[in-house]
């Protein structure tokens, strides 16, 4: 017993149990404190507490001790992810699955995680559909075929692409859209394609598919409406034909007020007088669309709500008839203190001019000339010209120069000038006093005072201007983002002239216009909703400069993509959705009623008339191709309810 007191004997020798536990002990702290060790596990606890930078720099240290070591680099590529380093993280992680095929393929997750960031990061920088952010996702799409992220973004990627793409080398695009995510729009967009390429049958199957529930979705309903409008005015010539079609649309999408229209004008037409008297009488029908009817049928037979027109001649052809009512290219009123005007681009000789006529009187003259072509105007109350000239090449059309000019009195001045690719977008505007002019440098708003030719930047990147006060005293600087799916929330802040923020608004989502009313009210314009408990869209809403909302009046599906115009006093609200047709809603009053007119309406020109340009044979940008001369300009005078 007294010889193992102490010892234990090994292969013959005899070793001290304290000796030899102080040796174990002595490896086992060596092993927890080498540096490796160290800081792996000072870079776990800091990516345990969020101090993702810090993580990183403790496993490149552990790196150091142990090069190539793959749990360390895959760590590393973690942290990477968590403080949203995409490029660095997929850089990591793709030549770490390059160099072990098998063993990364536990690392696709991470993988599709860092290229996701990487698409979105594009997304937020670059336009939807461009190829930047699509390879992201196809890439993202090899390693995870069936992620539901990844299927959603690469199919509205793909989605936007499709829209710059003419139908006929659209629809295998389409297919492998609704291959990753079958929505009802997708679905639209193609039966919209097949119309467009004149594929009845696959458009009429197309349609049937839709459900109660794809129907109920944002935007579907009146999207769905207007291609079976599209579908029945292309049988004009067949009354029978255009009528059955809209009997299928209704069958689809029964009570929809814009086919209700549609089928009334098929009725009026063909004389079925008990056709729309039955449609009248119907128990189902809202009131206000009963109204809205009756209200057509009044317009249809006498144009009822026209008391007076005026027709003015017109001389020279818009250099961009195709955008009659649309701002900087095509028409617009300006009202300045020496009157009202009408004003447009024309093709000249070595270049284009700006011209412009008086209303009343129809005298024309010529504002300003250009030796490029002027691709945006702007008319101050004073009577100066802010306004956008491109040169391009004759060879190729590739931008050369762009200047943004002011043109007074005193002679003309260049505010900014770009040469070399790249389309600048400086977007001129007057404030409605003269005093300010605001445009867009690189994309960031400048105001200019005019009278002391000072300049101020407001806002950033992404920010857009909706719109001066009627007073000139504030404006509202917008910008949207994408939140969750679909639905985009409009970040609005009120500045004033000098640029600073007096109020900034909550986010509302679904907001596809604001604007000021004349009265100086902000008016908000909502296409969509997150949600089916809502009022049904568009709605019209006031906002005050606290975010509180109140609705102003619900269209019910009647123009779902128009933007309001409103009557200088505010009595009258515009809505142009289809051509030859103008719908006004007065205040007060739900029901809209129509001014009919074979012309492309242009705006107000004053609190009760408006303006419709009246073309040649075929329609405005189209026919053969050559632009169709505007023949007159009729002004119209309307009355209420």
């Amino acid at each position: 017993m007294a010889h193992w007191q102490g010892k234990v004997r090994l292969k013959g020798v005899g070793i001290s149990v304290a000796v030899m536990l102080a040796v174990l002990g002595i490896l086992w702290l060596g092993g927890n404190f080498s540096p490796l060790q160290r800081h792996l596990r000072l870079g776990d606890a800091a990516q345990a507490q969020g101090n993702y930078a810090l993580a990183l720099k403790e496993y490149n240290l552990a790196l150091q001790a142990s090069p190539g070591n793959w749990d360390i680099q895959v760590k590393m590529a973690g942290a990477m992810l968590a403080q949203k380093d995409w490029s660095a993280a997929d850089k990591l992680l793709t030549s770490l699955v390059a160099k072990n095929t098998a063993r990364g393929e536990s690392l696709y997750p991470l993988l599709v995680q860092g290229k996701l960031g990487l698409a979105e990061a594009a997304r937020a920088k670059e336009p939807h559909g461009s190829d930047t952010a699509r390879l992201f996702l196809q890439a993202a799409e090899q390693y995870a075929p069936d992620n539901p992220e990844v299927k959603r973004l690469l199919a509205e990627e793909l989605y936007f692409q499709v829209l710059k793409m003419p139908p006929d080398i659209s629809e295998g695009t389409l297919q492998k859209i609704l291959r990753l995510d079958p929505q009802p729009r997708y679905r639209l967009e193609l039966a919209a394609r097949y119309l467009q390429m004149n594929k009845n049958k696959q458009f009429e199957q197309a349609v049937s598919s839709f459900t109660p529930q794809d129907l109920a979705a944002d935007g579907i309903a009146p999207a769905l409406a207007r291609t079976f409008i599209d579908y029945a005015r292309r049988n004009q010539a067949d009354l029978a034909e255009e009528k059955r079609i809209l009997a299928e649309g209704l069958s689809v999408l029964p009570g929809e007020p814009s086919l209700l229209l549609e089928d009334m004008r098929c009725l009026v037409v063909a004389g079925d007088q008990q056709g729309y008297s039955r449609l009248l009488a119907d128990p189902s029908l809202e009131d206000w669309k009963r109204q809205a009817l009756q209200n057509y049928l009044k317009a249809v037979r006498n144009n009822a709500f026209v008391k007076g027109e005026k027709v003015y001649s017109f001389h020279g052809t818009p250099a961009r008839p195709e955008m009659l009512a649309m701002s900087g290219q095509g028409m617009q009123v300006f009202r300045t203190s020496t009157g009202t005007w009408l004003a447009w681009v024309e093709s000249a000789a070595g270049g284009s001019r700006l011209a412009a006529m008086e209303l009343p009187g129809g005298r024309q003259k010529v504002l300003a000339k250009a030796d490029g072509l002027i691709t945006g105007f702007s008319l101050s109350k004073e009577g100066s010209v802010a306004y956008q000239a491109d040169k391009f090449t004759q060879q190729d059309g590739g931008l050369v120069s762009s200047k943004l000019i002011l043109h007074t009195s005193r002679g003309d001045k260049v505010l900014e000038q770009r040469t070399g690719p790249g389309m600048p977008s400086y977007v001129p505007a007057y404030s409605p006093d003269g005093k300010f002019l605001t445009y867009y440098d690189d994309g960031a708003l400048v105001i200019v005072e005019l009278s002391t030719g000072r300049r101020l930047k407001a806002g950033s990147r992404g920010e857009y201007l909706a719109g001066w006060a009627p007073d000139s005293s504030r404006f509202l600087l917008v910008s949207n983002q994408v939140s969750q799916g679909d639905t985009s929330r409009t970040v609005t802040r009120v500045m004033d002239a000098e640029g600073k923020q007096l109020s900034g608004l909550p986010a509302l989502e679904g907001v596809t216009y604001l604007g000021w009313r004349p009265d100086g009210k902000i008016l908000g314009y909502r296409l969509q909703f997150s949600q089916p408990a809502v009022p049904p869209f568009p709605q019209f809403f006031l906002i005050d400069e606290l975010g509180q909302q109140s609705p102003l009046l619900a269209s019910d599906n009647l123009f779902p993509e128009s933007m309001p115009q409103w009557s200088p006093d505010g009595r009258f609200t515009a809505f142009f959705p289809q051509q030859n047709e103008l719908w006004l809603y007065q205040a007060g009053v739900r029901a809209p009623f129509p001014v009919i007119y074979p012309g492309t309406f242009i705006g107000w020109s004053g609190p009760d008339t408006v303006l419709f340009a009246v073309t040649g044979k075929g329609s405005p940008g189209f026919g053969d191709g050559r632009p169709v001369p505007i023949e007159k300009v009729v002004e119209l005078t309307v009355s209420g309810q």
